[in-house]
């Protein structure tokens, strides 16, 4: 209900790097993508957000298009999409354009 996220470090139980603090209302939903490379949250603020996990930082905008708290994610098997569900009883697909960087 903070709207952060936190990475912990399960072999010390310390948190690693700053929370992540972008969304506007309660975090409900998490997902890391097959390689690690990408945090996938989502929140009762109607967004899915992307973050690079090494480094803290948001990549690229939001993803938009519930109109209600968007509750699941996951993420295919190669990495390449992202399915979202919320309470306006959809489910997206979210097709992820990403350059090397992540």
């Amino acid at each position: 209900d903070d709207k952060m996220v936190r990475l912990w470090d399960p072999a010390t139980g310390q948190p690693v790097g700053q929370p992540l603090t972008d969304h506007t209302h309660a975090v409900v939903g998490v997902a890391f993508s097959p390689d690690g490379r990408l945090l996938a949250t989502t929140s009762d603020d109607k967004m899915v957000r992307l973050w690079d996990p090494a480094t803290g930082q948001p990549v690229g905008q939001p993803l938009t298009g519930h109109t209600h708290w968007v509750r699941g994610v996951a993420f295919s098997p190669d990495g390449r999409l992202l399915a979202t569900t919320s309470v306006d009883k959809t489910v997206r697909l979210h097709v992820l354009l990403l350059n090397d960087r992540v």
